[in-house]
């Protein structure tokens, strides 16, 4: 699972039985790969899973991620996103999320500085979903005033795992604009299904140094252990 910016949600779909199905999907996706909310707070737009780290890399703070290295990954709460207009995205839009997604954020700070089965979280990541290359700049540059930095992904092999990626990031993808077209058809794009991927990380000690810790809030339930 991934992150885009274009999925909030509405309760009034142009299409209710492929939303039923859409969420229905999405749910038990979220289940299979133990993505939780970190936060009961109803405007946090953000839940987590945990991973482990498949390839080396280093961040500007000096931090080192290898092979093994348990990272937190980054999810959309899609019910918490704030609707897209009927006109399409506003300022005033893109201020709500932005608020939302600060809030977010700084919960996500105080939640890692306050639980100690984290303490060995070396950084937070997400994949970013952009369909063309000003989605990305403008995904990027967002991300990067919460110290987030994008990475470029090591070349893959050719092994069996390898080779079913992309169908794997295809049926993401479907599910993605799926998700857009009953939530959002506003900004429904046909060249959607072949959306690109931008990683970015940021160290769980940059996070907390950053954001601070006193923004924490009971929790719904703890992240489980990878």
């Amino acid at each position: 699972m991934t992150v885009s910016i274009d999925a909030g949600r509405d309760d009034r779909y142009a299409h209710p039985w492929l939303a039923e199905l859409v969420f229905a999907l999405d749910a038990r996706l979220r289940h299979r790969h133990q993505v939780i909310e970190y936060t009961a707070d109803p405007d946090c737009i953000l839940r987590v899973h945990m991973s482990r780290s498949e390839y080396s890399f280093a961040l500007a703070d000096g931090t080192q991620v290898r092979p093994g290295d348990r990272i937190l990954n980054l999810h959309l709460w899609n019910e918490h996103i704030p609707a897209v207009p009927t006109a399409g995205p506003t300022i005033a839009w893109a201020r709500c999320f932005h608020q939302h997604l600060v809030r977010s954020i700084r919960r996500l700070a105080g939640y890692c500085a306050a639980r100690a089965e984290l303490d060995d979280v070396v950084a937070i990541g997400a994949n970013l979903v952009q369909a063309t290359r000003q989605q990305r700049a403008q995904l990027i540059s967002i991300m990067r005033r919460f110290g987030f930095e994008s990475l470029r992904e090591p070349e893959r092999g050719c092994d069996s795992a390898h080779l079913e990626e992309p169908l794997r990031r295809l049926g993401e993808n479907i599910l993605i604009s799926a998700m857009v077209l009953v939530q959002n058809p506003v900004v429904f794009r046909p060249d959607s299904l072949w959306r690109v991927r931008t990683p970015v990380f940021v160290s769980r000690t940059a996070l907390i140094a950053r954001f601070g810790a006193p923004h924490y809030s009971p929790t719904v339930r703890s992240a489980e252990p990878a």
